[in-house]
This record gives structure tokens, C-alpha cells and sequence, in this order.
């Protein structure tokens, strides 16, 4: 890709129009910029293809039933993003095609997280190249589109949402929203017909796929007021364009029908729990100092972490402390470059009023969301911010004086975001290298210390898996997990009366934690509380009768008390229940033994052998 000098530039004068990029071979700037900037994204995050699960990847993907057959496509519609999973109680997030998308990935792909990771990349590569198409078409501007694009494939920040599988989310919902806006420009602007109906029906569907991605794809519509109120000459919906107020107006409709759907579907929405006790106004000053922090990254993306908890955001308290000040300032500075730049630059202008209108939703200043702070919220809204230095580098492009240190710049900088980005993809790699990595930047997450136990616990370090446990619980006293794997230490540990304790303050927090009742009852056995045992475990039968752990324990206290008589029709029921079970038929064997059935026993036995493949 090169500069071409008109006869104004090689006579030393400056260009009043907007500068072209051109190729050098004569084919379309649009096409050479586009295919550039996909390449230098796919290499950008080829390195993530190596990647596991991790995290929410292994609920959301790895262990979600509704992927795992195509036919599962209206129960995919009508469920919430969590669905079947009792982990976690946030019942507030409806996302159908992105689970659809993992559903369509595995069928084609298999179950090999390698090929969810080159969709992501994939996906995202293709993003990157929309947001350019829809700059250069809007704006007339091909240097701003490509170097905006180029910053985009590239930046680092975008590593959660693009490493992450269930990152998906975030490019769907961004993907939909510039196919929104470019389907309207085209509509708007084409000769009545068919084809300009064909434009609008793209602009609806990705309206579509933005906001059944996730819920940020419905602001779609505002930035579409934005061009029309930046842009004077362009405007057709302001002008009370016929064909505009139709597409235009197509859009609420589907956010009203999609509202509506929503609302069937999901019960509440999530709260991150640091907003349940702090006061309204120091939520909002918090929310308004990350605003100011999102701008830094974006800006010096050095200090990159997967988890942001107090100890990287604490709560602000007063609106004079400088990190409120600060942000305050950055974001007031933000809008007046945009006041300045509205009719002598609309791409910049646009760029910072959607990098503000993306942000907002996400921000917690409105209303409390389930984070602090994270980087994956990020990937739209930087869509628009990375407008303003794409333009201040395509300014300096322009000016012959200037070009050869601006080619140098834009090359410096486009190759420092791409090795910060591909050294960044590393710490994706898996569960245990992603926690160590954010650790080291964020030690009293309480979303990576139980991972760090959990890899203590698998090597037999109990000592360091309760350090990290603990730590959790100074930092969030009501985590739930973290409560219930400090219960089963101390149970692992014949610890009894500490592993009951453990166990009832995680059912405080969880009343319906089954396998908290169900250990709980196991430790309750084993102090010789037989009597609170029995009605435990009876509690969770009743909460899930489809657990067969429940039955297990139950029948083994039982047993532990030469109760087989009372323990026979539970075990009948468990046998109809989990025929497949072998705990179920080693408990069969005891109860038959106690009963004097040895027949019937080493019946129980031989088939419980056979489920476990020893025969």
C-alpha cells in the first residue's frame, strides 16, 4: 500500500479535500486496506488458536448441553445466557445467538476449543474490516478508515474478547452494529428499488444479530443519530427522507420486540456485589474515575488484567480525590475535541460522541452491572476512540513535511499494539497460566484465587489452596465456592465440626447449593450427627431429585448406622433413578450384605465393576 502525490501535493501545496489511500497497482484502496488489515488481525491472534478453556468458557461452551445438538435451537431462544447451570444465579443476561454461534461451531468443528478460538479470530478479523469499510464509506475517507482499522486488528485490549471464547459476545453484538450502519448508509443513499430494500433488510438483520449477541447492540440506532447530526450534507432521516424514516424506523420496532422477548425470558438482572452496599453517588464517582481509566488503556494498553477488584478499584468517596478529577478532565477534554472537530473533522466528532455513547451503558454511572471494571467491555466502544489517533496519524500522512517520520510513527505503533498483543494472547493460554498472570496484578481477585486453590488442591497442596481460599473470603466474605472448597479441605482433613461450619455459611449464601448439602451431610455422618444428616440430605433430594450424590450419601448413613431396612426403598429409587451409577450399586451391595442377601450383593458388586470398567 503507497501514497500516491497528486499535482497539488508534488507542487508543495496542501489538499483541501479529503486524502485518498491508494494502491499502488490501481485496485480499489478499499479492497488493499480491507485485506491488510483482516491479514494483520488473524496474525494479530493466531496464537490464541493453541488456547483451552477457560474461565466462563467451560460452563457457557465446553459443558453446555443446549450446543451440543442443532436441534436445541428453540430451547437456545428461550433460555437465558446461563440457562441449565445452578453456578450461578444471575438470570439477567439474554445472548441466543451467540449461543446459537457455539452450537453451529461444534457441529462444523467439533469439540476442540481450537476451533472456537479461529472463529473468534476470524470474527474479529472481519470486524476489523467492517469498521474501516463503514468510516471510508461514511466519511470519505480511506487513510482515517485504514489506520482506524489497522488500530483496531491490533490493540491489545481487545485480547479478553477475542482469546476468551465466550468473547464472542462482545464481536457478534460489534459486528452486528456495523453491519446495522453500513446497511443504512447504503440503503439511504442507493436509487429506490429493490436493491435498496435488499440494504435496509441487511441494516434489520444486523440490527439482529447486534442485539441478540448481547444487550450493548441495541444503542445501535443512536449512532445513526449521531451521523445524521454531525454530518448536514448527508443527512436523509433529519430531512424526513421517506425510504430513511422506514429503515430508520424498523430499528425500534425490532428493540421494542426484542425488549419484549427478553423480558419472557430472563428473571432480573446481574449486580456486581461491591454496588450492594456502597451508596448510589460513590458508585457513580467510581464508575467515572474507570471511565478515565478505560481512556488510559486504550491510550498505553501496559498493564492489562483479566479481573479488576477493589484492590485495582477501590471506591471513590469524594468527588474531589484525583482520580475522579482526572477522568472528569479526560472526558470533558474528549467532548470538546469533539465540539471542535464537528464540522471541520465528523469522523473524529462521530468517533468520540460513539466511543462515549458505547461506553455508557457499561460503565455503571446509569445503573450497577455484574463488574467493576473490565477489558472486554471495551471492544466496541474503542471502535470509536481509535478514530481520534488514526486521524491525528492520517493528518500528519498528509503534510509532505511530515510524512516519512509519520510513516515511522504509524509503523512504531502498530508494531508495539501487535506484540503487546501477541505477547498478552500467552496469559490466555489456559485457567491456571490466565490466573497466575492476574494475580501478579489483581491478588485478592476473588474469581482467580479459587482457581489457584483448585490447582493446589489437584497437586495435594491443601495448605496454599486454603491460602487462596481464604484470601477470597477477606475479599468477598460471601463466595460461595470459596466457602464450600474451604468445607471440603477441613472434610478432606477430618476436620468435621470446621468443614460443618464451612458448609452451613455457603448455604447462608446459596440456601439451593446442592453439593454443599450434600458434603454437609457427609460431614454431619461422619461427626456422628446422623439424625441433621439424614434431614440434610433429604433437603437435597427434595431441591434436585435428579442428583444421584444425594441418594449415595443417604444410603451410606444409613448403613454407617445399621439402618439397612430404612435404607432398602431409597435404594430401590436410586436404582430406578441412576441405573448407570456404580455408587448407586456399591450401596446396593452394603444394603444387601447388612440384610443377609449375599446373593444380591455380589450381584450389586459385579455390576457396579462393570459401570466402572473393571470387567
Amino acid at each position: 500500500m503507497s501514497y500516491r502525490k497528486s499535482r497539488n501535493q508534488r507542487a508543495g501545496r496542501v489538499e483541501s479535500g479529503p486524502p485518498r489511500l491508494e494502491s499502488a497497482n490501481g485496485r480499489s484502496p478499499n479492497r488493499v486496506a480491507g485485506g491488510e488489515i483482516f491479514v494483520i488481525a488473524v496474525a494479530a491472534y493466531a496464537s490464541t488458536l493453541g488456547g483451552g478453556f477457560t474461565l466462563d468458557d467451560v460452563l457457557i461452551v465446553n459443558q453446555n448441553p443446549l450446543i451440543r445438538d442443532l436441534g436445541n435451537v428453540g430451547a437456545i431462544f428461550t433460555t437465558d445466557y446461563w440457562g441449565y447451570s445452578e453456578r450461578f444465579s444471575d438470570r439477567g443476561l439474554y445472548r441466543p445467538l451467540t449461543i446459537l454461534s457455539y452450537a453451529v461451531n461444534r457441529a462444523v468443528l467439533g469439540d476442540a476449543p481450537a476451533g472456537y478460538h479461529a472463529v473468534n479470530v476470524l470474527l474479529h478479523a472481519a470486524a476489523s474490516v467492517l469498521l474501516c469499510v463503514v468510516i471510508a464509506r461514511r466519511f470519505d475517507n480511506v487513510s482515517v478508515a485504514a489506520l482506524t482499522g489497522l488500530l483496531f486488528a491490533v490493540h491489545p485490549i481487545h485480547t479478553e474478547a477475542v482469546a476468551g471464547i465466550v468473547g464472542r459476545a462482545e464481536i457478534l453484538a460489534f459486528f452486528g452494529t456495523m453491519l446495522c450502519l453500513y446497511g443504512y448508509d447504503r440503503a439511504t443513499t442507493a436509487t429506490p428499488g429493490r436493491r435498496a430494500w435488499a440494504w435496509a433488510a441487511l441494516c434489520w438483520a444486523g440490527y439482529a444479530v447486534a442485539v441478540l449477541s448481547k444487550e450493548i447492540g441495541v444503542v445501535a440506532p443512536m449512532l445513526i443519530v449521531l451521523w445524521e447530526l454531525i454530518q448536514r450534507e448527508r443527512r436523509a432521516l433529519f430531512r424526513g427522507k421517506k425510504f430513511a424514516l422506514i429503515v430508520f424506523g424498523g430499528l425500534p420496532v425490532m428493540a421494542a420486540a426484542y425488549a419484549g422477548v427478553r423480558a419472557a425470558v430472563v428473571e432480573g438482572a446481574g449486580v456486581n456485589v461491591v454496588w450492594v452496599d456502597t451508596p448510589a453517588h460513590e458508585r457513580m464517582l467510581t464508575a467515572l474515575r474507570v471511565c478515565g481509566e478505560y481512556v488510559w488503556l486504550l491510550v498505553a494498553p501496559v498493564h492489562l488484567s483479566a479481573d479488576y477488584w477493589t484492590d485495582l478499584v477501590p471506591i471513590a468517596r469524594r468527588p474531589w480525590e484525583h482520580g475522579v478529577l482526572a477522568a472528569t478532565a479526560m472526558l470533558v477534554g474528549l467532548i470538546a475535541i469533539a465540539v471542535k472537530t464537528w464540522r471541520r473533522a465528523p469522523a473524529v466528532a462521530w468517533g468520540v460522541m460513539t466511543f462515549v455513547v458505547l461506553l455508557f451503558p457499561v460503565s455503571n454511572l446509569a445503573l450497577p452491572i455484574g463488574v467493576l471494571k473490565a477489558e472486554r467491555l471495551l471492544y466496541a466502544p474503542s471502535a470509536g476512540f481509535l478514530i481520534l489517533p488514526a486521524a491525528i496519524l492520517a493528518a500528519l500522512l498528509r503534510r509532505p513535511r511530515w510524512r516519512r517520520p509519520a510513516i515511522g510513527l504509524t509503523a512504531v505503533v502498530l508494531f508495539a499494539l501487535w506484540c503487546r498483543t501477541v505477547v498478552r494472547n500467552r496469559d490466555w493460554r489456559d485457567d491456571v497460566t490466565l490466573t497466575r498472570a492476574t494475580l501478579e496484578r489483581c491478588p485478592d481477585s476473588p474469581v482467580f484465587n479459587p482457581i489457584m486453590a483448585a490447582d493446589y488442591r489437584r497437586i495435594g497442596d491443601d495448605a496454599s489452596a486454603r491460602s487462596h481460599l481464604l484470601r477470597t473470603i477477606e475479599s468477598q466474605p460471601r463466595h460461595a465456592t470459596a466457602l464450600f472448597n474451604l468445607g471440603n479441605i477441613e472434610l478432606d482433613e477430618r476436620n468435621f465440626d470446621a468443614a460443618i461450619d464451612w458448609y452451613r455459611r455457603a448455604l447462608e449464601v446459596r440456601p439451593e447449593y446442592v453439593s454443599a448439602m450434600n458434603n454437609l451431610g457427609r460431614a454431619l455422618s461422619e461427626a456422628g450427627r446422623v439424625d441433621e444428616a439424614i434431614e440434610v440430605l433429604n433437603r437435597s433430594r427434595s431441591v434436585d431429585p435428579d442428583n444421584a450424590a444425594a441418594y449415595v450419601n443417604l444410603i451410606a448413613v444409613y448403613l454407617r448406622s445399621d439402618r439397612a431396612g430404612d435404607a432398602l426403598p431409597m435404594l430401590e429409587e436410586a436404582i430406578r433413578r441412576f441405573p448407570t451409577v456404580p455408587a448407586v450399586w456399591v450401596n446396593a451391595a452394603g444394603v444387601y450384605s447388612q440384610l443377609g442377601r449375599d446373593h444380591d450383593a455380589q450381584a450389586a458388586m459385579h455390576r457396579a465393576n462393570q459401570l466402572r470398567g473393571r470387567e
